[in-house]
């Protein structure tokens, strides 16, 4: 989550700060871009576990990474801020199943 309170900024301040937390170990801002394709781990039983499942760490960057990560939480955020925004009106629902087909 990001370190900024987003409950009441605007739209301009969501998109540049939403989905991103302050580098722990860096203090960077910006969020870093991974250039790397694989990623290691400690023990074969510790690769075991993410490979299964049973842990959430990143396994091969096509699949998921960091960066990713990040920008689908803005995209979800900026989402939200969207439809905060724009209210739906009460007849968009019996309208949308005729725009389907």
């Amino acid at each position: 989550m990001s370190n900024y309170d987003l409950k009441c900024a605007g739209f301009a301040t969501t998109a540049i700060h939403a989905g991103h937390s302050r580098d722990p170990e860096y203090g960077a801002l910006a969020t870093p871009i991974f250039q790397t394709s694989t990623y290691c781990f400690d023990t074969v039983e510790e690769g075991g576990d993410v490979f299964a499942g049973k842990t959430t760490k990143y396994t091969y960057a096509r699949t998921a990474n960091p960066t990713v990560k990040t920008f689908e939480k803005k995209i979800a955020m900026l989402e939200a801020e969207l439809t905060r925004l724009q209210p739906v009106p009460a007849w968009a629902p019996s309208v949308r199943p005729c725009l389907d087909f």
